[in-house]
């Protein structure tokens, strides 16, 4: 396994803010306009309608929506900031024995048999939400 060369991972690190910029100025954009509200997160976390009237009722100035842009992307950040602390190993994830955690490494692919962590991410979604065993 090659380790992820610096070039690349600079990549990644600006493509990750420019998405969590996007993703937050589509989010303020669903509340400024007529258009479907939608969310692909959580898989079962479709928007009621009591919750899109609620949504379309707000009246947000240009500084409230800005404040709330601060906040989405504080949220989105937060997250990708713990999954860099797992994998720094410089914190420990919930409900895993494993000790010490010494965290996990990106690496640049060496073929093409390898987990696609985009369709992982959904569907670790239930494994996120099973009871814990007792």
């Amino acid at each position: 396994m090659k380790p992820l060369s610096d070039g690349h991972l600079q990549v990644v690190l600006v493509e990750l803010h420019r998405a969590i910029e996007a993703s937050t100025a589509a989010a303020i954009a669903q509340l400024g306009r007529g258009a479907t509200l939608e969310t692909t997160y959580p898989p079962n976390g479709e928007l009621q309608p009591s919750e899109v009237a609620a949504l379309r009722s707000l009246s947000l100035d240009s500084t409230a929506q800005n404040a709330l842009a601060k906040l989405i992307s504080d949220a989105s950040a937060a997250a990708v900031f713990h999954v860099f602390c797992l994998m720094d190993g410089v914190c420990d994830p919930e409900g895993v024995d494993e000790e010490p955690w010494l965290g996990v490494r990106l690496a640049e692919p060496d073929g093409d048999d390898h987990t696609m962590l985009h369709d992982a991410f959904f569907e670790s979604y239930w494994e996120f939400k099973r009871p814990p065993a007792e």
